[in-house]
């Protein structure tokens, strides 16, 4: 499944968009098997058809045996055709599949400001990929100007080391998707900016002395971001050694064996109301650049 073809008069065929994108229509090419339309990854022939569930694609007619396009997941598809609709749906112009001019990146999405010119991308990432990776191609979009966001839809190693928001799919087709985790969810409940979190991030990483990768929100831990050590020969090892910054509120009870990272004082009587037994807490101010360790026993039981 795909929404994206090449043909060689109109060029450029999207089929989430209602002329196309070539002034054509979908009954031009849907069952018309003298029209030609091409992959723009692979370049082997693809044809028009409709899901059981009504979804317009396009599909190989041969699959090829190394395409990436062919090889994405029904879930990578569907999240990048909510997320093109989403953002035209919100005004933008949105390009599916759009292509750097060096070849060097392919977006899943790429949104247009009204000049004409690029404003961010787009890219669903459900496949395993590397810390270092995404990093990597973040990077690429980063030298020509682009800003990125990653979208997944569950917890991994690398959410939260680039612009990341977690979604959700609807039980029914159809209905709304939701976002589940995001740094903007997080920085406006924490009260912490998005400067102010990369220096609480480098004060942990210089008070521990450690090679740190932070999680996405997760609502086991008061949504807070889990913290990870990377060890082993090839940074292949991942352990968990905190949470930074849990939201007290909707942190019901603390029994876990594991320190809390925090960035000031301020939520350490309601974070002890919270606790079966003592625990650590860290606390690394961005704005002061206070570091500490605290024990804090709960909050029936005297120091």
């Amino acid at each position: 499944m795909q929404f994206t073809a090449e043909h060689t008069e109109w060029g450029r065929v999207g089929i989430t968009l209602d002329d196309l994108g070539c002034g054509r229509s979908w009954e031009e090419i849907h069952r018309v098997r003298s029209v030609e339309l091409t992959c723009p990854e692979c370049g082997g022939q693809v044809r028009a058809r409709v899901s059981k569930l009504g979804t317009r694609h396009l599909y190989h007619r041969t699959k090829p045996p190394s395409c990436s396009l062919a090889n994405e997941s029904l879930e990578h598809h569907l999240l990048k055709l909510q997320l093109v609709t989403c953002a035209r749906d919100a005004g933008f112009r949105a390009e599916l599949e759009a292509v750097a001019p060096t070849g060097e990146w392919r977006a899943d999405v790429m949104v247009f400001n009204p000049d004409g010119t690029r404003l961010m991308a787009l890219e669903a990432q459900l496949s395993p990929i590397t810390v270092e990776e995404i990093a990597a191609r973040t990077g690429l979009y980063e030298r020509d100007g682009v800003a990125v966001c990653w979208f997944g839809l569950k917890p991994r190693p690398w959410v939260g080391t680039v612009p990341t928001l977690l979604a959700e799919a609807p039980e029914v087709q159809g209905e709304v998707w939701t976002v589940t985790a995001g740094l903007a969810r997080f920085c406006d409940r924490t009260g912490v900016d998005r400067q102010a979190w990369r220096y609480f991030r480098a004060i942990a990483e210089m008070y521990f002395d450690l090679h740190l990768v932070f999680g996405a929100p997760d609502a086991r831990y008061g949504d807070g971001r889990p913290v990870y050590e990377r060890g082993g020969p090839d940074g292949e090892d991942w352990t968990l050694v905190g949470v930074a910054c849990p939201d007290p509120c909707r942190l019901r009870v603390w029994a876990e064996e594991v320190a809390l990272l925090v960035p000031s004082h301020a939520d350490l009587d309601v974070l002890a109301g919270r606790a079966w037994a003592p625990f650590q807490v860290y606390v690394f101010d961005p704005y002061t650049g206070e570091m500490g360790k605290e024990r804090i026993p709960p909050a029936s039981v005297s120091p």
